[in-house]
């Protein structure tokens, strides 16, 4: 496992790092940025959901001008079979 400060290498389902999968990590405990209307999917998703920080900019992309942080724990599916259902939507 690749270490970044001590700590796991994030997986990202944001462009194509989504292509680089999971790494077979349990997802045990996920930290999400995401839009606000994010929560309700998220709970489908995870036993406990959590907003711990919300970041606004109105300088920042739209899309990025209002996001929040959210820890998420319990997940209700293993992460990498959940992995295939998100990630970026590409036509």
């Amino acid at each position: 496992m690749i270490l970044l400060h001590g700590k796991p290498y994030p997986v990202s389902v944001h462009g194509d790092f989504h292509a680089w999968e999971t790494h077979g990590r349990s997802g045990e405990v996920v930290i999400l940025i995401d839009r606000s209307d994010a929560l309700d999917g998220l709970r489908t998703m995870f036993g406990e959901v959590r907003q711990v920080e919300r970041l606004q900019n109105p300088r920042a992309a739209p899309e990025e001008q209002d996001v929040r942080i959210y820890l998420a724990r319990g997940p209700r599916v293993s992460l990498d079979s959940l992995w295939p259902t998100i990630g970026p939507q590409w036509d």
